[in-house]
């Protein structure tokens, strides 16, 4: 993906304009899937995970951050091993 983008954008004459405007064709492309990957996930994980459950809204923060793309920042921030059992704050295991 980075040599395919570097590639577009050296095609291109590099002007700022240029680059917002390579930056401004890439979210009109992946933003709709991004968005029906978001919703699908929410829809799913309201369905499948119970209200009392105590990790429900950390679950739709992370969702909605990653909207965004601040997911990462957000379980930076909680020191999480992605590989650790039953972390107090958020459980990502699904083993």
């Amino acid at each position: 993906s980075g040599y395919v983008n570097a590639g577009s954008l050296l095609r291109e004459e590099v002007k700022f304009a240029g680059i917002i405007d390579f930056f401004g064709r890439r979210l009109w492309r992946l933003a709709p899937a991004l968005i029906v990957v978001a919703v699908t996930t929410g829809i799913f994980t309201s369905l499948l995970v119970l209200p009392d459950n105590p990790d429900l809204s950390q679950y739709y923060m992370s969702g909605i951050l990653g909207v965004i793309g601040q997911a990462n920042n957000f379980f930076a921030s909680m020191h999480l091993d992605y590989f650790e059992k039953g972390h107090k704050d958020l459980d990502l295991n699904p083993f």
